[in-house]
């Protein structure tokens, strides 16, 4: 795996857990004890968003592959393949729903969750 890699392995990582983190805070204001609702922070990687974020020209299978075990060692997120070969990466334990379609969707979700998180008051 390139720097590159890892390095898009880290930042999708990192991003999925703050936008899980502020679910998380979201929902304990708005749910009372005992009727949490499941949650769930994920993103569908294509082979062009990774492509694309990887600074690749190509993308071969087993750079897929090599992606799909860097997210599975990963703290707190699980990684599948989907039927068109893209990869999704959710995390896990799950307590409210955020689904984003690229990784650029990601981004700027885990942006808002982060001004979200930094704004309020806890």
């Amino acid at each position: 795996m390139r720097d590159s890699d890892r390095e898009f392995v880290t930042n999708v990582t990192a991003a999925l857990m703050q936008v899980r983190d502020a679910n998380v805070r979201k929902s304990s204001q708005s749910v009372s004890a005992g009727d949490e609702i499941p949650v769930e922070a994920s993103v569908i990687l294509t082979r062009e968003a990774i492509r694309q974020q990887t600074g690749r020209d190509k993308l071969r299978e087993v750079v897929i592959d090599e992606l799909a075990s860097a997210f599975s060692k990963q703290y707190g997120v699980e990684v599948a393949r989907t039927k068109n070969n893209s990869l999704l990466v959710k995390t896990v334990p799950i307590e409210r729903e955020s689904e984003f379609k690229s990784p650029n969707d990601l981004f700027a979700g885990a942006s808002r969750a982060k001004k979200y998180l930094d704004d309020t008051d806890w």
